[in-house]
């Protein structure tokens, strides 16, 4: 008699053709796992999946021969490059508070997806975007072609249109004088390279783990002309939840996403920022179509599992903004879509999901272990069960200051705390899907807006958050600890350069408060210059010994705060003639967030002006997610003793 556990396999074995293991089967080679992996592509930008506005027809083509995940979600960044932070869950299977929040994104005790599968035989090959470390990408992959370091393919650098690309390394170096400037467009170079690879594949050879990673739709919006002539802007539908600006500070709407196009937003602007993500979109959609074609060409695609999913979505002129940096469905929605031989075809799923839920699923479907290390779930129920139960709630997060939940039932709630001023957002989904009518205030939903914010709190003490949105200014904050007196406290500053209006705290007076600015910097305290340096002249009104000058400067790694390149403290008596008594480089810190301390002490000098001057980095390093961007410089309490 056959037992109920052997009925059970051969269901499987059925269902998944040799996909799932666990079942005694026949030995036989380990699928290949193919990933592609878009920039900036939201959730509503395939036209098999209701937007009848966009050209997707290899998408089209593979969501009829997959499974698609319509309820698929990023979970957030602590930075405005949500990119990078998202781009290493769906490496580590690790959820937002699972992963080192700056430079790499990697613990040193990570398994990434490309290294698990080498583990298990595997050659591991890797083309397009890796914002992570050239160190992180030599210990994953054992061939490539057409990398590129980086967060973006910025103007100054060739854009899209002649990136600034490496041939792959075997000696995991990347060396800078060995980039090259691609003669092709970005999607293009990484779609030949995998066709390269994919060329060269035989059946009889270890099974492969191809990760490409494409730039595309990601700005400059900079599409090859027969694709962006496809697309008349008169003739784009405005989204249902366009505004002009957006109706509150939400804590980020001057970055650089948002200075795309000036304020306030008009119909024409944005219907022509979406003609130009559209034909971007269109374009890596048949880079995209080339890859499958050579797979097929390649024998390979029968035993290939396919992933296609984006890293972050884009609001383009919905809710007034532009970029990423929020928490709204069109920012935190992307397309995820499964497809291989044993698989459902043309299906959709609605359950909740995550990109960190890739590694952990396609582990099980290739029949490895699970590698211990991952926070995601296997949605190999799911895609076998249109039924089968997975999450209660979706949870989001951005920085410090915005965090959101999305119920099962249709509800979403964002919160955020902006310089102490707290907003509440509450929408039902399921009669505004595009969250235009906030009912949070309404006190017909009093009721509601508890419920869900007991489920978001729920949600947030389960994952790890270090915040609380039921205690005021979200969680206790740290005492303003007093200095002890010194002698600039009260006394008059003078400012060279002004520090920008969102981190002013009470203006030059609060260098010498004798206060001290606070870890979290929004809580008060710091002065915060945006690329501009600090230099400051304290006067004590007369003059005074002096036996020691001391600084403080913040590092928030993850906020785009870097501690001072230099610093510089001079003295004098007369506010003419200044000596010189400290000036030291950048301390060799790489400390996710920490207060630097640059101070001299027994000096026994007689002076009545401080002079203290800090250079900025100036932007953002190479490694930094932001690379390239305005980096922060902040500063507080000048002691004098």
């Amino acid at each position: 008699m056959t037992s109920p556990k052997s009925i059970v396999c051969l269901i499987l074995a059925a269902l998944f053709a040799g996909f799932v293991g666990g079942c005694e089967q026949s030995p036989q080679k380990h699928p290949n796992v193919l990933i592609l992996f878009t920039d900036d592509q939201r959730f509503d930008t395939v036209h098999a999946l209701g937007n009848d506005e966009i050209q997707t027809p290899s998408l089209d083509k593979l969501v009829a021969e997959g499974v698609s995940f319509t309820q698929a979600h990023i979970m957030g960044g602590y930075n405005g490059a949500v990119c990078a932070p998202s781009r290493a869950r769906l490496l580590t299977g690790r959820h937002a508070f699972g992963i080192v929040r700056s430079g790499s994104y990697f613990r040193p005790d990570d398994v990434l997806m490309p290294e698990w599968f080498a583990q298990h035989g595997y050659q591991t090959f890797a083309t397009g975007k890796w914002h992570h470390s050239r160190a992180a990408f030599a210990g994953a992959f054992s061939a490539g072609d057409n990398i590129f370091f980086g967060g973006m393919h910025w103007p100054q650098d060739g854009g899209h249109a002649h990136p600034l690309l490496n041939h792959f390394d075997p000696d995991g170096e990347y060396p800078e004088d060995r980039k090259f400037a691609a003669e092709k467009f970005s999607s293009e170079m990484y779609a030949d390279a995998a066709i390269d690879f994919l060329a060269r594949q035989k059946a009889d050879d270890a099974p492969f783990f191809a990760y490409v990673s494409f730039t595309s739709p990601h700005d400059p919006r900079m599409a090859p002309e027969k694709f962006s002539q496809r697309y008349d802007p008169e003739q784009i539908t405005l989204p249902a939840n366009f505004m002009a600006e957006h109706p509150f500070d939400n804590g980020d709407l001057r970055l650089r996403d948002e200075q795309l196009l000036p304020w306030p937003r008009t119909p024409e602007a944005i219907r022509k920022e979406i003609a130009a993500y559209y034909a971007m979109i269109t374009e890596v959609d048949a880079q995209i179509g080339r890859i499958l074609e050579a797979l097929e060409a390649s024998g390979q695609k029968d035993n290939t599992i396919i992933v296609m999913a984006g890293d972050n979505g884009l609001a383009v002129g919905q809710h007034g903004l532009l970029g990423k940096q929020n928490l709204y469905n069109h920012s935190v929605r992307v397309p995820l879509i499964f497809a291989g031989p044993g698989l459902p075809k043309n299906t959709r799923r609605n359950q909740f999901a995550y990109l960190y839920d890739i590694f952990p699923t396609v582990s099980d479907l290739a029949g490895l272990p699970n590698p211990g290390t991952t926070q995601g779930l296997s949605l190999r129920s799911v895609i076998a069960d249109q039924n089968a139960a997975l999450r209660e709630n979706a949870f989001f997060l951005y920085q410090n200051f915005q965090r959101g939940v999305q119920t099962r039932d249709g509800w979403k709630m964002i919160k955020y705390l902006i310089d102490d001023v707290e907003t509440t957002q509450l929408f039902d989904l399921n009669n505004d899907p595009f969250e235009t009518s906030n009912l949070a205030e309404n006190p017909n939903f009093a009721a509601k807006r508890a419920e869900v914010q007991t489920v978001l709190a729920g949600e947030m003490r389960r994952l790890g958050d270090e915040l609380d949105v039921t205690a005021p200014r979200w969680g206790k904050p740290e005492p303003r600890k007093l200095t002890a007196p010194h002698q600039a406290v009260g006394a008059a500053v003078e400012l060279a350069a002004q520090p920008h209006s969102r981190y002013a705290a009470s203006g030059a007076k609060a260098l010498v408060d004798g206060e001290l600015g606070q870890l979290k910097f929004r809580q008060g305290g710091w002065l915060g210059f945006e690329q501009d340096d600090l230099d400051v002249v304290i006067d004590l009104g007369e003059v005074k010994t002096i036996q020691k000058v001391a600084v403080s400067f913040l590092q928030n790694i993850p906020a785009w705060i870097f501690g001072p390149k230099q610093v510089t403290i001079e003295i004098s008596a007369d506010g003419q003639n200044y000596e010189p008594i400290l000036a030291q480089s950048e301390l060799a810190s790489d400390a996710e967030l920490e207060v630097q301390e640059f101070e001299i002490a027994q000096l026994d000098k007689q002076a009545r002006f401080i002079r203290v001057r800090a250079e900025n980095v100036g932007v953002c390093p190479d490694w930094h997610p932001g690379a390239g961007s305005k980096a922060w410089l902040f500063v507080d309490e000048v002691r004098v003793d």
